[in-house]
C-alpha cells in the first residue's frame, strides 16, 4: 500500500520535513502548556493547555509519519493517521465545551 512513497526519490526530504513539522509542534505545545499553567487564573488557560495537547498530538503523527517512512515500515504511518483523527475529534469536542463554557459565563456576567 505504502510502496510508492517508500520507493519515492523524495522519501529522505518527506522525512526530514516531517520531522521538521513535529519538532515545532512540540514546541509550540511545551509553550503554549507552560504558558496554560503560568497563568492559570487566566480565562484562556485551559484553552490554552487543550491546544497544547492537540499541538503535542499532531507532532506525534507527524513523527510516526516520518518514523515509518524512514524505516519502510506502513504500521507507523496508518497509526500516525489514525491516533491523529481520533485524538483531534476527542481534543476538538473538548475545545468547543470550553467555548461555550466561556461564552455562556461572559453572556451571564453582563
Amino acid at each position: 500500500m505504502f510502496d510508492t512513497l517508500f520507493r519515492s526519490e523524495w522519501r529522505e526530504l518527506l522525512v526530514a520535513l516531517s520531522l521538521l513539522v513535529a519538532f515545532g509542534f512540540n514546541i509550540w505545545s511545551w509553550r503554549l502548556f507552560r504558558q496554560g499553567l503560568r497563568d492559570a487564573d487566566h480565562p484562556e488557560a485551559s484553552a490554552r493547555v487543550v491546544a497544547a495537547f492537540r499541538s503535542g498530538i499532531l507532532g506525534l503523527g507527524f513523527a510516526c509519519f516520518a518514523g515509518g517512512l524512514w524505516f519502510k515500515v506502513g504500521w507507523p504511518i496508518g497509526f500516525g493517521i489514525f491516533f491523529l483523527a481520533e485524538e483531534l475529534v476527542e481534543t476538538g469536542f473538548m475545545s468547543l465545551v470550553l467555548r461555550g463554557q466561556r461564552v455562556s459565563s461572559t453572556t451571564t456576567s453582563d
